[in-house]
């Protein structure tokens, strides 16, 4: 990289976004930082989102891709053009705090390859409160800055390891960026939470059915990243029942829900002061949105049974295609 790069690359992808999008570039042109970044707005579609960025924002390099384009193809248009030792990506739907750049930057200077931080909600309806906490239990602002040691749910990264993992998957609606950190923390890079990087993320949640509708389509991802793990697995160990069957129960079993409620309600419990009022008050919803995401993965690994034929599945999960 050439002496005068960034310090850092923060990289908007949009879709249709006309509404919001100048809320979310302005919170990151506007960031104070000891070193410097720069900003690439990436859109797609047929609104008014580039020409406001045009207008607006004549500072930022401007990516016009010139058909709708999922997420992961987004990104990668960004990542081809960034020169940042680091990258981040704060979507149109997100809103950075002041001083959330420099906290990055810090972070990912103490050496760990993926940052993330604090979340807070931004859509205050009863249905925006319970996607934020089935989306960000994890990211609840009361925690301490730690070493984590599952992958992340969303994060910024170190250059090198992410061009070296070929960027993004371009064929998913869903799930890109989980794909890369779950492929990274399997490669042995190390992710690291910071409080300090605080950011608002607006869901796109604000009535229940709303709710159903994106968590069943985040579901659908889980469910094919699970198929992908299957896959691998006949792959690297040969066709194993066993094995395998235990890898899509994994993905299966009602206890899963149960045990993401679990989880979410120990976080709240632990991490959310202030937040356990409302955490009470929507309960019933995140309830709906966690079976939502488990119908999600069952309506796409039953998809994959039906194309491929024999899924090698526990009893009492086997089936073949076409049987009734």
């Amino acid at each position: 990289m050439s002496s005068d790069a960034p310090a850092l690359s923060a990289i908007i992808i949009s879709l249709n976004d006309e509404a919001t999008i100048a809320r979310c570039v302005r919170a990151v042109v506007e960031q104070e930082c000891p070193e410097p970044f720069e900003v690439i707005v990436v859109t797609s579609g047929h609104d008014r989102t580039a020409a406001i960025v045009r207008e607006q924002f004549p500072q930022v390099t401007l990516i016009e891709l010139p058909a709708p384009a999922l997420p992961g193809a987004a990104r990668n248009a960004g990542l081809r053009v960034a020169r940042g030792a680091y990258i981040t990506f704060p979507g149109s739907h997100i809103e950075l705090f002041p001083g959330s750049l420099a906290a990055r930057l810090r972070a990912h200077r103490l050496g760990y390859p993926m940052v993330t931080g604090a979340a807070m909600n931004g859509t205050q309806t009863l249905a925006g409160w319970a996607s934020y906490f089935l989306d960000h239990s994890t990211h609840l602002p009361g925690q301490p800055p730690r070493v984590l040691r599952d992958p992340p749910v969303t994060c910024s990264y170190a250059r090198e390891p992410l061009l070296a993992l070929g960027g993004f998957p371009e064929d998913l609606r869903t799930g890109e960026d989980t794909t890369v950190n779950l492929a990274l923390a399997r490669a042995g890079y190390t992710a690291y939470q910071d409080p300090q990087i605080r950011f608002i993320h607006y869901s796109p949640c604000r009535t229940p059915w709303q709710l159903v509708r994106h968590h069943f389509t985040r579901g659908r991802g889980a469910g094919r990243l699970l198929m992908e793990r299957y896959r691998r697995e006949r792959t690297e160990s040969g066709i194993r029942p066993a094995t395998v069957g235990r890898t899509l129960a994994d993905g299966l079993g009602i206890g899963l829900v149960a045990g993401r409620l679990w989880r979410i309600t120990a976080n709240v419990a632990r991490w959310g002061a202030g937040y356990r009022a409302a955490y009470a008050a929507v309960f019933p919803l995140v309830v709906l949105g966690a079976l939502a995401t488990w119908a999600g993965k069952w309506y796409e690994i039953t998809r994959y049974g039906l194309r491929v034929g024999r899924l090698h599945l526990p009893a009492p999960f086997s089936f073949r295609a076409g049987s009734r």
